[in-house]
């Protein structure tokens, strides 16, 4: 099963490179890109229906266990590894945001109502709250630092160039963050939800607010 055994999670706190730990991270990481490379080469309309649905919600699960056989394909002779969905969400997302914004977000103007109103969670339509609220705060960082998401998402993962740019999104999260909530992500988690939030703002500021928040409210 390809999710039978997770490698990464939000215990791992990846931070500076150094000692056997780190290598098992970053060849762990050059697999799940891999995987997920393949699998979005042959399933990449299921690949932005599965970025559709609502982080925990019976849909999402719905589309990414339909994902099993394709990824058992793509991990073949790496037996007994296997991924978060918050991990496949996000690497999918940077796959999809790299394909149809090759230049990274724009970097113009401030954000308008639509733009902060778009970053609320969207709770009580079906999806985890928890799951949501980090969302959220990703879509926040995005909208309220587009130059550093649009910066973390050109360095390579898991280099010294992603960490200096993850020390200066750091203090930024916090005033993203709900009153209350804590917020723990490895490097390869939280670069996902700022993927995904980097693509849905792209997409948002491309194709309209409006139209996604009609899109949105039809599916509740």
């Amino acid at each position: 099963m390809a999710f039978a055994q997770i490698p990464t999670s939000t215990a791992d706190r990846v931070t500076r490179p150094g000692g056997q730990a780190q290598a098992l991270v970053r060849e762990s990481d050059r697999i799940f890109r891999k995987t997920v490379a393949c699998a979005a080469e042959r399933a990449g309309t299921r690949a932005r229906h599965l970025l559709a649905t609502l982080p925990g919600s019976a849909e999402e699960s719905r589309i990414v266990w339909s994902f099993q056989s394709r990824l058992d394909f793509c991990l073949s002779g790496y037996q007994g590894i296997g991924f978060p969905f918050k991990m496949l969400r996000g690497g999918f997302a940077e796959i999809i945001y790299h394909q149809e914004f090759p230049d990274g977000l724009r970097i113009d103007g401030t954000p308008d109502s639509a733009a902060t109103a778009w970053t609320e969670p969207r709770l009580g339509s079906g999806g985890n709250e928890a799951s949501e609220l980090s969302h959220s705060a990703a879509r926040c960082l995005v909208v309220s630092h587009p130059l550093q998401a649009r910066n973390l998402l050109a360095t390579e993962p898991l280099s010294e160039a992603e960490q200096h740019v993850f020390d200066e999104i750091q203090p930024l999260l916090g005033p993203c963050l709900f009153q209350g909530v804590k917020f723990t992500a490895s490097r390869q988690m939280l670069r996902g939800l700022i993927a995904e939030a980097a693509l849905g703002y792209a997409i948002a500021r491309r194709d309209g607010f409006d139209k996604l928040a009609t899109a949105a409210a039809a599916k509740k």
